[in-house]
């Protein structure tokens, strides 16, 4: 009697590995793209806003709109300063460090976080700032 539980149970977990699509894969793989990154300086993102230098956590958020919008969150993630879609970017070298790109400013202004490369991605995001 036991076995045939057994059996039955085996093939009712076969069955629904059956129904999962192919190309179907976990989200996780998205929260790990996730840095914590010091800045020595203050930076400005997207929306005028100037973040003093800190620990900051970017993340990328798991999005249902298949849109890539990054959390800017603070070192223990209890505040999160910013949501705020990117556009896909792409590098020729790939690093094992997250790297950063900023673009110039004007004199006396932070400089404006352009880009941000997870390690071990060609991959990245490219913050979109309003024309000033």
């Amino acid at each position: 009697m036991r076995s045939r539980i057994f059996v039955g149970m085996l093939v009712i977990f076969a069955l629904g590995l059956l129904l999962v699509p192919p190309g179907a894969k976990a989200s996780s793989s998205v929260w790990q793209k996730r840095t914590t990154v010091r800045f020595s300086q203050p930076f400005e993102i997207p929306g005028e806003l100037t973040l003093p230098a800190g620990t900051y956590v970017f993340k990328l958020v798991d999005s249902s709109l298949h849109q890539e919008i990054v959390q800017i969150a603070n070192a223990d993630e209890t505040h999160v300063y910013a949501m705020l879609r990117t556009i896909p970017s792409e590098r020729v070298h790939i690093s094992d460090k997250t790297v950063m790109g900023f673009r110039e400013t004007g004199a006396g202004f932070p400089k404006a976080l352009q880009t941000w490369y997870p390690p071990a991605e060609k991959a990245g995001h490219e913050f979109a700032y309003a024309n000033r």
